[in-house]
């Protein structure tokens, strides 16, 4: 969220600031990969849905032990879904905003499809396969959705392009968005957050909930529970790695070896952050982002509402220095931080 609040337009101005080597590494990584392939900023996303998976477990331990039933639970579950993809409409139509001209154009082709909606789809998706299926079946499902996805982009011929067919605009969920999504789509002929890899997107949340499951066995010591990540992860890249020999990691298409890889990134982030708070004790660093983190999602509904390149065009003008430029997005986004410490310290926040 840190990124996505204004961080890597502060790193990428920065590299251009210094010509840093090392800044320009971290540019290219804060760019999503145009195709095939896999760069840092394609992690944010999964990773979001990979920790709302993890926090599952714990959801529903807490709303158990007060007394829950399994239908209240499927009821929250489905407040939580309608709240995230109503939250995405409104996402998609804040980015309609003519903020120079101050008008807001009329909505006749509203985009529901949506990073908000797939990340409670896929939550809504992994929960309900918890609520609803013992342990070993929930395995069999987060395995079978990402083979059965992966048969069917490369077995199911596609009219006009065939079977197997994996360039932008001709694959299977292409198709089928085209035929079935309401509303317009991002790229005119095809939507990654569209109707068919929402079913893999249910596999990445599905693995948070194993990772959040094997964190909460109170009987292990923490540093099995922090060996079993760290091994889960190493596998979970492994198993990504090979598999993009085959169906390449695409973030577009939200590709089973995609999920995987990212797992596996997203295990060993979490084994990182379990082992610096929960068996260091560390506070001083993470409760920065820990702010940022606990308002998640005005954090996101924020980026159109308040964007950086219009607030800086108007206060530095059309052609800033680079030096103008960095320290205005430090200080833009230390002021966002300020406005979300001070939300923070009212417990004041978004939620659904």
């Amino acid at each position: 969220m840190f990124w996505i609040m204004g961080g890597e337009l502060w790193v990428a101005a920065l590299a251009g600031w210094t010509g840093w080597p090392a800044l320009e590494v971290a540019r290219r990584h804060l760019e999503h990969a145009a195709w095939d392939g896999f760069r840092f900023y394609d992690l944010v996303f999964p990773l979001f849905l990979f920790i709302a998976g993890v926090a599952i477990p714990f959801s529903f331990e807490h709303r158990r032990a007060r007394g829950d039933a399994r239908r209240r639970l499927v009821q929250h579950v489905a407040k939580r879904v309608l709240g995230l993809v109503g939250l995405g409409v409104l996402y998609n139509a804040l980015w309609l905003v003519d903020f120079e001209q101050r008008a807001w154009p009329a909505f006749d082709d509203p985009r529901y499809a949506s990073v908000l909606a797939r990340i409670g789809l896929g939550y809504g998706g992994a929960a309900l396969i918890v609520l609803f299926f013992r342990l070993p079946a929930q395995i069999a499902w987060a395995a079978g959705l990402l083979l059965a996805y992966w048969m069917a982009l490369v077995w199911i011929p596609v009219p006009g392009y065939g079977a197997g067919n994996l360039e932008p605009g001709a694959t299977l969920g292409d198709y089928l968005d085209r035929r079935f999504l309401p509303g317009r789509l991002y790229h005119v002929v095809r939507d990654p957050e569209g109707l068919l890899s929402t079913f893999p997107a249910v596999s990445t949340a599905l693995l948070g909930v194993f990772s959040g499951r094997w964190i909460r066995q109170d009987h292990r010591t923490s540093r099995d529970r922090l060996l079993g990540l760290l091994g889960a992860g190493v596998l979970a890249l492994v198993v990504g790695g090979l598999w993009d020999g085959v169906l390449p990691i695409n973030k577009n298409l939200w590709s089973s070896s995609f999920v995987l890889w990212c797992a596996g990134w997203s295990v060993l982030l979490l084994a990182g952050a379990y082992w610096a708070t929960d068996l260091c004790g560390e506070r001083v660093v993470s409760g920065f982002f820990r702010v940022i983190g606990k308002n998640s999602i005005l954090v996101y509904m924020l980026t159109p509402l308040i964007p950086a390149w219009f607030v800086a065009h108007s206060l530095l003008g059309d052609e800033p220095g680079d030096g103008a430029r960095v320290a205005f997005l430090l200080v833009f986004v230390l002021g966002k931080w300020g406005l979300l410490w001070a939300l923070d310290r009212r417990g004041w926040y978004l939620k659904v």
